[in-house]
């Protein structure tokens, strides 16, 4: 005969899948808060970069040409050579210009999502450390930061970086070990962060100074 399971530990147990559904849905439904009242506001704040333009003009010129091998239209007193650094960002920047068409308000959905993302993983980050009130609370200050709102809603790469660096440290705070996996999957991160700006380096720096502590 199988022993019976201890019906207060099965009580415990079910009480603590019942809280973290509820933490869950408290997070995503803030989530999607936060992704609705700025999608609302998305072309009113900031005024229009010139950086926006320029990234976005040469999105637009390599989906126009079928080909990531192609430079900024606009400058060409001088012979320029492509690169690779910054093609993620414009490979992940061309599915909102296919959908909504070319404009700021395309060029900047990429930012707003990753912005909505970056405050999961700041929330996934403190829940490590802290409790969910004190955790929920954080995000919720972090989204009204000024600043962070800046970064949501230009179509630049500042957000996306700041995802790198966020799940950097999640990864490193969840490893009570760092074994090979580990170390291969923070790799993968940091090298695909050179292709959204070369200041991947910076969290990439940030996460091997944390290998050594």
């Amino acid at each position: 005969l199988m022993p019976s399971a201890d019906p207060a530990a099965c009580g415990i147990m079910a009480s603590e899948v019942r809280g973290m559904r509820r933490e869950r849905l408290w997070v995503l439904a803030f989530l999607g808060l936060f992704f609705l009242a700025n999608l609302a506001l998305l072309t009113r704040f900031p005024l229009v970069h010139s950086d926006e333009s320029w990234l976005a003009g040469l999105t637009r010129n390599m989906m126009e040409s079928g080909s990531p091998a192609v430079t900024e239209p606009f400058f060409d007193l001088k012979p320029r050579y492509p690169h690779a650094i910054k093609l993620l960002f414009h490979a992940l920047q061309m599915p909102f210009f296919g959908v909504f068409g070319y404009g700021a308000f395309a060029a900047r959905l990429l930012s707003l999502a990753a912005g909505t993302l970056a405050l999961g993983l700041f929330y996934l980050c403190c829940r490590e450390m802290a409790p969910f009130p004190l955790s929920l609370a954080a995000t919720a200050l972090a989204s009204a930061s000024a600043q962070f709102l800046f970064a949501s809603h230009i179509a630049r790469q500042e957000v996306l970086l700041l995802d790198s660096a966020l799940l950097l440290a999640l990864i490193l705070l969840r490893s009570r070990e760092i074994t090979p996996r580990r170390a291969a999957l923070l790799a993968l991160v940091a090298g695909l962060s050179v292709g959204l700006h070369p200041n991947s380096a910076l969290p990439a720096l940030g996460a091997a100074l944390a290998l050594l502590f």
